[in-house]
């Protein structure tokens, strides 16, 4: 290559580096999606009980937990939470659903808790979603709906209601959160 070439590219390079660059704005940075609890009358509605509450089914406590282990209870109460109780009208049934906002960390930890006491995860289409069913005695059943920021806990005595139950709450979680089936 021809020295005169050398130098005329140089400066071109030279050039090119010193030339102002239009700079233009960033867009907007993403938002967070906002998180939206479901109210009691959204998580279970009145209108799909059917058979399995009854027509004087009431809601009856706000503060009861659908999980009956300690520490979930306190992670679901420690952060943006909704705990509803329905109860029968003599008192006999209950059921109570909560839903919170979970950390990578609280998710981790209930799902350690899982393996702890031998309760196995059933995922619908793989993680980071699982369902778990907590024992007990009949005719009380609980299960819980761990996923990507949410916890579900849903601990019915005596309806036998648990699937309807968590999968009316699903829903409506979802569908106050539509971002979240996109995720």
């Amino acid at each position: 290559m021809r020295p005169s070439r050398i130098v005329v590219g140089s400066f071109a390079l030279v050039a090119a580096l010193l030339a102002p660059v239009a700079v233009t704005p960033a867009g907007p940075a993403q938002a967070f999606p906002t998180i939206v609890i479901p109210t009691c009358e959204q998580l279970l509605p009145a209108s799909r009980w059917g058979s399995f509450f009854g027509p004087r089914t009431v809601l009856t406590s706000g503060t009861v937990t659908g999980a009956s282990n300690a520490r979930q209870a306190e992670i679901i109460n420690s952060g943006a939470h909704r705990n509803c109780t329905w109860t029968d009208a003599k008192g006999m049934r209950s059921v109570t659903v909560s839903v919170a906002w979970i950390d990578i960390f609280e998710e981790r930890e209930i799902r350690a808790w899982y393996v702890a006491n031998h309760i196995s995860l059933t995922g619908l289409g793989g993680p980071p979603v699982a369902f778990a069913f907590v024992p007990h005695p009949a005719p009380r059943t609980e299960m819980h709906y761990t996923g990507n920021m949410f916890f579900i806990a849903v601990y019915d005595r005596g309806f036998g209601s648990l699937g309807a139950s968590m999968q009316d709450s699903y829903a409506a979680l979802l569908s106050v959160n539509p971002w979240m089936s996109t995720t």
